[in-house]
C-alpha cells in the first residue's frame, strides 16, 4: 500500500477521525474529572460524549463503508477479468 493510493489515504483519514473522537472523549473526561462540582462536570461530559462518540461512530462507520467498497471494486475487477477470459475462449472456439 502506498500513500499515493486514494483508498489508503481515505482509510487513514477516516481512522484519524475515529482517533480524534477518542481524544475528545479523553479530554472531556479530563475536564470533568478536574472538579467535584457536578454543574461544572456536566458540560464537559455532555459535549465531550456527544462529539467524541459522534466522531468515533462517523469515522468507524465510513471506514466500514469504504472498505466494503474497496472489496466490491476488487471483486468487480476479478469478475471483469473472468468475463474477458471467457470471451476470448468463446472467440477461439468460434474460429475453429
Amino acid at each position: 500500500m502506498s500513500l499515493r493510493d486514494p483508498f489508503t489515504r481515505a482509510a487513514l483519514v477516516l481512522l484519524a477521525v475515529a482517533i480524534a473522537g477518542a481524544v475528545v472523549l479523553g479530554l472531556a473526561w479530563r475536564g470533568s474529572a478536574a472538579t467535584l462540582d457536578v454543574s461544572i462536570q456536566m458540560p464537559f461530559f455532555v459535549s465531550g460524549a456527544v462529539a467524541g462518540v459522534g466522531l468515533i461512530g462517523v469515522g468507524i462507520g465510513l471506514l466500514s463503508v469504504h472498505l466494503d467498497r474497496l472489496d466490491a471494486a476488487e471483486e468487480q475487477a476479478i469478475l471483469d477479468d473472468m468475463v474477458h477470459d471467457a470471451a476470448e475462449i468463446a472467440e477461439a472456439f468460434q474460429r475453429r
